[in-house]
């Protein structure tokens, strides 16, 4: 609750209008080698900004964090990186509208955004040109970005290219393993459509 309203008026202190989407979960995380039950009601704390076209980017990172472990790092480290985007784009003018959301209940089972998206008309998922989600920025000391299967994972490709272009040591993984194809992060099943 604490973190939600820290995001809510960290948006507001930048003169966003910021609000909240409230919902309920049901899930489970581990703790200690064993599955503990979790559930509440909690929220996603949104604010945009417009663009200079309907068409929406998203910026989103969880706010939540898991029984034990470190937060500072999952995911405090990346609400930080998003509320410093949001501050500095505020005032510039940006092709796409731009939504930040903080979401909610990410750690027992991507609550948050499952419940972002059942909310969005057909029309409003048409007008998302991509998600930017932000993870665990501070761990390690290299930094990598992943990404949806083949074209799907432009965003991923571009942002690599650019690294290289600015000597930038930014990493993918490299797809050693079958089950996780080179560039993404999640277990393989099928293609994107």
């Amino acid at each position: 609750t604490q973190a939600a309203e820290y995001v809510f008026n960290a948006f507001l202190n930048d003169g966003y209008k910021p609000w909240e989407q409230s919902f309920t979960f049901s899930g489970s995380v581990y703790v200690g080698g064993r599955r503990i039950p979790v559930a509440g009601t909690t929220v996603n704390v949104i604010a945009e900004k417009a663009g200079r076209s309907d068409q929406v980017l998203i910026v989103g990172a969880h706010y939540d964090s898991m029984p034990i472990g470190r937060g500072a790092d999952d995911n405090a480290s990346s609400v930080a990186v998003m509320l410093e985007v949001a501050h500095r784009v505020m005032s510039e003018s940006t092709p796409y509208t731009v939504r930040f959301i903080a979401f909610g209940a990410e750690e027992p089972g991507i609550f948050g955004s499952e419940h972002y998206v059942s909310q969005l008309s057909s029309d409003e998922l048409k007008k998302i040109v991509a998600v930017v989600n932000l993870d665990s920025l501070a761990a390690g000391d290299i930094p990598y970005i992943y990404g949806d299967y083949g074209s799907n994972g432009w965003i991923r490709d571009w942002t690599l290219g650019w690294a290289r272009r600015n000597h930038l040591d930014l990493q993918t993984q490299a797809g050693l393993n079958p089950e996780y194809p080179e560039g993404t992060c999640l277990l393989y099943t099928s293609p994107s459509p």
